[in-house]
This record gives C-alpha cells, structure tokens and sequence, in this order.
C-alpha cells in the first residue's frame, strides 16, 4: 500500500508540475506558481529530491520570467545544491544558468558571465544542447550581458567561469 501511494503522489506531483511549466509557457504566471509550489511541495512531503530540484528550478523560472531575481535567487540555490547532491548534471546546468539571469537582475553582471560560462561548459561536457527556446533565451542573456560589459570583459569572466567546476559555485 505505501509503494502505491508513493507512485501516485509522485505522479500527482509530477502532473502539477507540468501544468506549472505549461502555464507558464502560455504566459499565467500566477496559474504557474500555483501549480508549482504545490508540487514542490508534494515532492518534498515524499522525499523526492530529484522532483523538488525540478520543481525548484521550475519555480525559479517563473520568478526570472517575471523580473524578480530576488525570489528566484534563493529557489535556483537551493535547487543546485540538491542537484549537485544527486549528481543530476542536467538540472545543474539548469541552475547555473537560472543562477546567472538572476546575477543579472541583481546588478552582478560580472557572476552572471562566470555562471553562464559554467552552465555552457558543463551542457556542453554532458553533449546536451538548449532546446531552440532555450538556446534563444541564451542569445538573449549573453547579448544582454555583452552589451552591459563590453566584449572584452565579457569574453575574460566567460572564460574563467567555463574553467571553473560547477561545484565551486555552490557557496
């Protein structure tokens, strides 16, 4: 009877959170966050760590589609130490880069380049490419970062961060 509950919570867990990332897509985000903390928290009531670091990288894309770093900061944080914790690469590709927009949204252009320059490197260690949105989204960031920087800073803290293992960012 436990493992019957387990597999049904979590797949509850798991459809809530794709409803989240759908509203979100589609532009709701008050329907997304909704949907998002309650399978973050159903995720966390079930122990399941590799769901609530997704659920937390989620959530923390919500807040950066919305312009709040400072909320999305302390979601994408806690996210990668999980991830790092379960050796799930992918989603600390994830939140380097949701770390590095928020860097960003927080005036620390310069972290911001390093953490980009950590998540490129590590997708590109694991031989995963963004998805065409994501890959947009990336253009964006880095324009953005560029024009904040100059080239040639910019191109100096990208290169360090690629050179830094993800692990060091964790503080």
């Amino acid at each position: 009877p436990g493992v019957g509950k387990t597999s049904l919570g979590k797949s509850i867990a798991a459809s809530l959170g794709q409803l989240g990332v759908l509203a979100d897509a589609e532009g709701n985000g008050a329907v997304a966050q909704d949907r998002l903390e309650e399978c973050l928290a159903l995720f966390r009531a079930l122990g399941d760590r590799v769901g609530t670091s997704q659920a937390l990288l989620n959530l923390g894309n919500v807040f950066c589609r919305r312009e709040d770093a400072a909320g999305a900061q302390p979601l994408y944080t806690e996210g990668l130490a999980i991830a790092g914790e379960i050796g799930s690469l992918l989603e600390v590709a994830r939140a380097l880069y949701g770390l590095a927009q928020t860097a960003r949204g927080l005036s620390q252009p310069a972290q911001a380049v390093r953490l980009l320059g950590a998540a490129q490197a590590l997708r590109e260690s694991l031989r995963c490419p963004l998805s065409p949105t994501g890959q947009r989204e990336y253009e964006a960031e880095d324009e953005a970062l560029r024009d904040a920087l100059g080239v040639r800073d910019f191109e100096a803290l990208y290169a360090v961060g690629r050179a830094t293992p993800w692990e060091q960012f964790l503080d």
